[in-house]
């Protein structure tokens, strides 16, 4: 069978997001399992996509159009671009990675892969917040949610017409079957893993690392983006009213947001920070890469995810799988990647009690952290590539 896939999002700034780590950690997996199955890999000119594929992997790479970094013109092309036409490949089913690239020309069937309904669900509020224009640089953001939006609309119309949708989440699976006429037989869950680069490092090893970063041992942490629907307020709060009690604890909040966003989310949170009594304890080190980032987790104290909503929530399992315990809150997909083995937060609890619960409770941060690896140890990307090739031969009439 010819499988198509678009892999221009691994040569644009989602190569670094969700949708990005997703799509090169399935292709990488694939590649090792797969020698029946030939991949046809669609790509910007000018541009690389950075794989390691087992040498016995079937696939080409077929270029398609110019790359462009200037944000603004790629959500122009993004948003009036055509559907490729991959009629001279003859291709058999096409992996919809991307939805928001359409569903291309010359395909027979299509496998759409879904990771969350954001916008659908927080329409008022994605992406970027609420914001006036009152300068050049709000118009151009005004101008890219607009974009963003059209872009949005069209993925999931595009969804609507695969002959099967993965979901990475049951969560996500039940939001797109609540908002969208969908057959739910053709819905199927693939999870996702965490990258084995996340395990636990030695003391020396980690305090060697951290150090670079000016960050020294008993720290909680949280790494991810900072819009809205993450509630880094709630963290703040949480954090300051434990502070008082414990001089030396710091809160180490890892993510490029934190240190060069520009969007309005990320301005109100550096202003709270700023403006917080406590600003001299809270770290911002910016974007950590993974390797760096198993030693952060390996050693906090915490790991605290206070998000109200994810499509899956892969912090948690990389903080599980480095020996962290985790505090996060009991909402859509989070129940289902924690499983029993971080402590569930409903939204009235107190963030504060939570923290020290879990720092001066040995016998209970034993049991999370011995219980988070067993978790963590559940997921893995070769599992989820074997469900994913399943989908794409059933769905593709090959066995």
């Amino acid at each position: 069978m010819n499988i198509g896939i678009d892999t221009r999002l691994l040569q644009d700034k989602s190569k670094f997001r969700g949708i990005g780590y997703y799509l090169s950690h399935i292709l990488v997996e694939i590649s090792k399992i797969d020698r029946t199955n030939e991949y046809f890999l669609y790509v910007y000119s000018g541009a690389s996509v950075d794989l390691k594929f087992d040498s016995k992997f079937k696939h080409r790479f077929i270029e398609v159009g110019p790359f462009t970094k200037h944000e603004l013109r790629y959500k122009f092309r993004s948003s009036f671009r055509q559907p490729l036409n991959v009629t001279s490949e003859n291709i058999d089913l096409f992996l919809v990675s991307d939805p928001s690239y359409g569903i291309p020309n010359g395909v027979k069937k299509t496998v759409g892969v879904l990771y969350d309904l954001i916008p659908v669900l927080f329409s008022s509020r994605y992406p970027e917040g609420e914001f006036r224009v009152r300068s050049k640089q709000d118009l151009k953001r005004f101008l890219v949610r607009i974009l963003s939006r059209h872009i949005y609309n069209r993925a999931y119309q595009a969804l609507l017409r695969t002959q099967a949708i993965i979901c990475i989440s049951e969560s996500t699976k039940r939001d797109l079957l609540n908002l969208f006429r969908y057959p739910k037989d053709r819905v199927l869950v693939t999870p996702l893993a965490h990258d084995p680069v996340y395990q636990p490092i030695s003391t020396a090893k980690a305090e060697k690392i951290i150090g670079k970063y000016g960050i020294k041992r008993r720290f909680i942490i949280y790494v991810g983006g900072n819009d809205f629907r993450k509630n880094l307020e709630g963290l703040l709060v949480g954090f300051e009213k434990f502070a008082p009690k414990h001089k030396d604890l710091r809160l180490v909040l890892v993510g490029n947001d934190f240190v060069k966003g520009t969007d309005p989310d990320s301005l109100k949170i550096k202003q709270r920070i700023e403006s917080s009594m406590f600003r001299g304890r809270i770290v911002r080190p910016g974007y950590v890469p993974n390797s760096d980032l198993a030693a952060f987790y390996s050693s906090a104290a915490a790991f605290i995810y206070p998000s109200m909503y994810e499509g899956f929530g892969l912090p948690i399992l990389e903080a599980m799988a480095c020996g962290c315990p985790v505090i996060a809150y009991n909402n859509s997909s989070i129940p289902e990647v924690a499983g029993d083995a971080a402590l569930l937060l409903e939204p009235e609890d107190d963030l504060a009690e939570a923290i020290k619960k879990v720092m001066t409770n040995k016998s209970l941060r034993d049991s999370m952290i011995a219980k988070g690896f067993r978790q963590a140890q559940k997921f893995s990307w070769e599992k989820t590539a074997r469900k994913t090739l399943q989908v794409l031969e059933e769905a593709g009439g090959s066995k």
